[in-house]
């Protein structure tokens, strides 16, 4: 099987921030195979294989000897070739590369280059490019990193994201103050300690320190912390609760190496959680558009008795991809937070939410919980979210229907900031459903109908206006003239006309029902619609001639 990993979905996968293409003279869909290293003290030949990601250790941006690399690495068959990113690629060196056949990458000039091969190769292996590599608990397990530094440091070490959460923490008889037991508790940083953090500045000057620093604070345990970094990114940090007896002599110099190994854990999730995402999304828009199976229900765990499809909107509009996103986050822990399967993905500028649930009362109670969800996403987001729910589907063949059921519920029902069920829009989904039919199909007006239409134009009549309403009122004259607002024998005489006109057998019920079809379906122009003019009130067809106008009428009724 070919390897799914190219220079494109590399990219995406690393983001921009840390590695960006300057020039791909073969495009971005070049395959890559794997990653090497390349020693500038020994020749490209023979240490580069077809494919490779060449990273290109000394070599700079801006070096004549890059050039060179390029050639070689192209000669090669290389993929591409990264230097750090410190100044703008010359325009002899895109030439170069150009000229190579070879791509020419810039990466984040504080990362350092052992981080970089792990993370190429992490997200090679997860595309099934190479064979995954396995390492120690210390490099991938972050509590037992935690208890490693903790043993080496001399007291209680957290580990922390950017946001404060707490990811790991050492375990086994430290002595743990208020605050720290806190944190463990929550998973996050107390709101008292992280005001205190933020008025002091301290994350601030730990993220620019970049090396370990002392925080005090009265009452607590003296914390000396390290910012866990990739390049330029802060991902998170490490705290040390200093005892009495104060830290390890080699205190610092075990935060610093342990900053770099759980700087690469943590690239290594986000790589990996990023690659789930987008296996997700995938697996989630092949159901939606028809090219899923059961196979992929079963990987997203919604394949049982049923599910449903909800499409949902942000003010009434598809929004921005970013802002569904974050909505179909929210939406779908909301619903995993009362033990509902759920997955979400944003397909062509909507966001499409997937629930399992079968139909009947576990539905209701899912819509239910999903106009709960998109109450509290509306006060998040601070905008009214809209949801149509299809009704429960059987199966990955169903969902095709199930979305487009939903996609109907969102657009025909109301905006309210609620859920609309289909089954609350179904009679006005058909009639949408038929006149996108007939106008796929370019169906026009009977002859009947056109006649009709063109003799309103001429004469001013509203002979097309009166037989829509006549039909809708089931033929009962005085609930058309009510409609109209006209006397019922200016009823009786239009539709007399009608007759003549047209001949159309109005006693035959296919007849009926495709007048009634192409009168609220099709375009028809002047005369439909446009009012009613008075005929003759009583008794007699009036002084009108043969063209059938109303020369008794009187001005036009809105």
């Amino acid at each position: 099987m070919p390897p799914m990993a190219t220079l494109e979905r590399l990219c995406a996968d690393l983001g921009a921030d840390l590695i960006e293409v300057v020039e791909a003279p073969r495009g971005l869909d070049v395959a890559v195979l794997d990653a090497s290293v390349h020693d500038p003290a020994e020749p490209l030949a023979g240490a580069v294989a077809d494919g490779d990601l060449v990273l290109a250790v000394g070599a700079g941006i801006a070096a004549e000897t890059t050039a060179a690399l390029l050639r070689d690495a192209g000669a090669a068959g290389a993929a591409g070739v990264v230097c750090k990113r410190r100044g703008t690629a010359p325009p002899a060196l895109r030439d170069a590369a150009r000229a190579a056949g070879v791509a020419l990458l810039t990466a984040d000039p504080d990362l350092a280059w052992g981080q970089l091969y792990e993370l190429v190769r992490t997200a090679l292996a997860a595309d099934g490019a190479i064979e995954p590599q396995l390492d120690g608990a210390g490099r991938s397990d972050l509590f037992a990193l935690a208890d490693a530094t903790a043993a080496l440091a001399g007291g209680p070490i957290s580990i922390e994201d950017a946001r404060s959460r707490v990811l790991a923490f050492s375990h086994g008889g430290q002595d743990i103050d208020p605050a720290r037991a806190a944190t463990i508790l929550g998973r996050r940083v107390p709101d008292q300690w992280a005001a205190k953090l933020r008025r002091e500045a301290v994350l601030e000057q730990l993220e620019h320190a970049g090396e370990p620093v002392t925080i005090a604070f009265d009452g607590l345990q003296p914390r000396r912390a390290i910012a866990i970094r990739a390049g330029s990114t802060t991902l998170g940090s490490i705290w040390l609760a200093v005892g009495p007896d104060g830290p390890s002599p080699t205190a610092d110099e075990v935060l610093r190496s342990a900053a770099q190994i759980a700087a690469l854990h943590l690239l290594r999730r986000r790589v990996t959680k990023d690659l789930e995402r987008r296996l997700r999304a995938t697996r989630l828009r092949a159901l939606l558009t028809g090219e899923g199976g059961t196979r992929a229900l079963e990987q997203l765990e919604l394949a049982g008795d049923g599910i449903a499809v909800a499409a949902v909107a942000i003010d009434g509009s598809g929004g921005d991809a970013a802002a569904l996103e974050r909505l179909g986050d929210l939406l779908v822990m909301h619903l995993r937070a009362y033990r509902r399967q759920a997955e979400a993905t944003v397909l062509d500028e909507r966001l499409y939410v997937l629930a399992g649930c079968r139909e009947g009362s576990d539905r209701d109670a899912l819509r239910r919980c999903l106009g709960d969800g998109l109450s509290r996403a509306a006060q998040a987001l601070r905008a009214r979210v809209d949801a149509g729910l299809s009704r429960s589907a059987a199966g990955a063949e169903a969902v095709v229907a199930a979305r487009r059921a939903a996609d109907q519920a969102l657009e025909l029902g109301p905006r309210d900031g609620g859920v609309v069920g289909f089954e609350e829009v179904h009679a006005q989904a058909i009639v949408a459903d038929v006149r996108a039919f007939l106008a796929d199909r370019g169906t026009v007006p009977s002859p009947e109908l056109e006649a009709l239409v063109a003799h309103d134009r001429e004469h001013g009549t509203d002979f097309v206006a009166t037989l829509r309403v006549s039909l809708e009122a089931r033929s009962d004259n005085r609930e058309t003239a009510r409609r109209l607002g006209v006397h019922i024998n200016t009823v009786r005489y239009r539709l007399r006309r009608i007759a003549e006109l047209t001949r159309l057998r109005l006693d035959d019920g296919d007849v009926r029902f495709a007048i009634e079809l192409q009168l609220r379906l099709l375009p028809l122009g002047a005369g439909d619609g446009d009012g009613a003019r008075e005929a003759p009130a009583a008794g007699g067809r009036g002084s009108g001639g043969d063209d059938g106008s109303d020369h008794a009428a009187s001005a036009r009724l809105s």
